[in-house]
């Protein structure tokens, strides 16, 4: 509901069971067997709740709610229910992301596809650092907020990535940020010490090359192909 695109859910999805293994040598929870990884996680819970979330997207685009309210009824259920409504947006528009539409889009999605990562790989790096139990209340508080802080800012991060006339980021992408912030340096600075072990040579080979190869794929596609594309204006 907060990304409103399948493809970018997906992304976002198999990239993290990615970091899972590449962070698996300092968190004992990334450590699972291979079919844990791709058929538990990627094509059952998360296509699961993939399909669901698109679901209720595509349901909610077509609800209207009315702010002004109605009459008070007596029903406890439709008091709760008209209560609801009151904190629900008028509409809720879908996210056309279009990544390759322009140089400056595909930057910023792939940003945000960063630090929505960094977020999540917070959620354990703080439990470890801060020895915080997984069934502790402030696990769940930690997701509920960053869903209501979340909300908005990714719709502003949108707002800013896909319209023209949106010159800078709205304050609730601002306070996401700066969150994301002070939950790393809390990381760095708590988890001095905690983390020894080197990284694998393995998972440093792998990634060097794939950072290599999606770097020389944006040159050659940003810096070559796009430019081969584009009409070019008519010598006088």
């Amino acid at each position: 509901m907060m990304f409103r695109d399948v493809y970018f859910c997906w992304a976002t999805s198999v990239l993290f069971e990615l970091l899972e293994i590449t962070f698996a040598h300092w968190l004992p929870n990334f450590k699972e067997c291979w079919w844990d990884h791709v058929i538990l996680d990627v094509f059952v819970c998360n296509a699961a709740g993939i399909y669901l979330g698109i679901k209720t997207c595509r349901y909610l685009e077509v609800k209207e709610y009315d702010w002004a309210g109605n009459p008070p009824k007596r029903n406890v259920m439709v008091a709760l229910r008209k209560g609801v409504r009151q904190l629900s947006p008028k509409q809720f528009d879908p996210f056309h992301w279009d990544v390759f539409s322009s140089g400056k889009r595909f930057l910023i999605i792939c940003l945000l596809v960063v630090l929505i990562e960094i977020v999540e790989l917070n959620a354990f790096f703080l439990k470890f650092v801060l020895w915080i139990p997984p069934p502790h209340y402030l696990n769940v508080l930690r997701l509920i907020l960053w869903f209501f802080i979340g909300m908005p800012a990714i719709r502003e991060s949108y707002q800013f990535a896909t319209q023209s006339s949106c010159k800078r980021l709205g304050s609730m992408a601002w306070l996401a940020s700066a969150i994301l912030g002070t939950e790393v340096l809390i990381c760095i600075k708590y988890g001095k010490g905690m983390f020894p072990a080197p990284w694998p040579q393995h998972i440093v080979i792998a990634w060097s090359v794939v950072l290599g190869l999606f770097a020389a794929w944006i040159l050659f596609y940003w810096g070559y192909w796009v430019w081969r594309k584009k009409p070019k204006t008519k010598q006088q």
